[in-house]
Parts: C-alpha cells; structure tokens; sequence
C-alpha cells in the first residue's frame, strides 16, 4: 500500500466512442492505461472508496432513477488550455443537469474539485493534444450514443479502477 487516498468517479461511459478515440487515449490520456473507458465524468473526485456505503450507493442510484434514458452526439472537438483535447456532447443539458444533482447531493464533492465555475461535460481525449490528434479524431465524427447507465469506478490498492456499480436510468436498481 502507497498509503495515499484512492480515489473514485461517476461517470457515463461511452463505449460508442472507443473505436474513434480508444487508441489515442491508450497513449494520451492516463485514465484510460488505469482502466477507465471513454466516458463523460459527472463527479470527480469523489469519496474515497472505503467510505462508501449502502446509504451513499442508494443517494447516487436517486439521481439516476430520476433521469430518463436519452441520446447524444459528440460532433465537435474542444481545447481546455490549448492542450486538453476533448469531445463535446450536445446536448450538454442532461449533464449538466446530472452533474449538478450529485453534486447538490453530495455538497462535500464539488465537480471537478470546485476548480471551475461551470460546468462543461466533455469527453477527455489526449491530456496534451495536437492539431494532427483532432484531425484524427474530426474523421470519425459525428459519433451517436446512448445513456442508459452511469457507473461508480473505484481506484484499487494497484491504481487500477474498475466499476463498483452500476446505475440505470429511469428505473430503480434490482436489489
């Protein structure tokens, strides 16, 4: 054990996206060599794993129960700081608004930890892209996909994460 807090994320993963950005994420972006799929992030960080409970899996799961299945499409490029390259989802309001409800949940967790003022849902592609890496990516696009389940992904002891739950939409969870 390293001994520092291990981490965890709620996301929306977008498997959709993978042929398009999968390769240059394996390179680029260390979330995806630690296990993390393409996905739009909705709250991270988050708790640290050993302080998630039954009661906190049941507050995450309201939110989702409470939001109907929809469609998206990533059709554009973006740059945070000229050197984060990402994808843009439209429409962005359902993330937004997905984003916000845990976050007014769980108050102690700012998106993003509080470092911004707004939220912009985006799907990470390179940590430090290139123009030749959105031409890339630009070739691929639109891509169309669909949201029926957001995900609770856990950092192991092996900085490794994997998917300690699942959340529907629209529905309650089984159990």
């Amino acid at each position: 054990m390293t001994g520092a807090a291990l981490e965890s994320a709620i996301l929306i993963p977008v498997p959709e996206a993978e042929p398009v950005v999968g390769a240059i994420r394996a390179d680029h972006d260390p979330s995806a060599a630690a296990g993390i799929p393409a996905h739009v992030t909705l709250l991270y960080p988050f708790a640290e794993p050993s302080t998630i409970d039954a009661a906190t899996v049941e507050r995450i799961g309201s939110v989702f129960a409470a939001s109907m299945p929809f469609r998206f499409i990533l059709s554009d490029t973006g740059w945070f700081g000229g050197e984060v390259l990402y994808l843009a989802p439209e429409p962005r309001e359902p993330f937004v608004w997905l984003t916000e409800s845990l976050a007014s949940r769980f108050p102690a967790f700012a998106p993003y930890g509080g470092a911004f003022d707004e939220v912009i849902p985006h799907l990470t592609v390179a940590m430090r892209g290139s123009e030749a890496m959105r031409d890339e990516i630009r070739a691929g696009l639109p891509i169309a996909a669909a949201v029926s389940e957001a995900v609770l992904m856990v950092e192991g002891e092996d900085a490794r994460w994997s998917v300690a739950e699942r959340f529907p939409l629209g529905r309650r969870r089984p159990g």
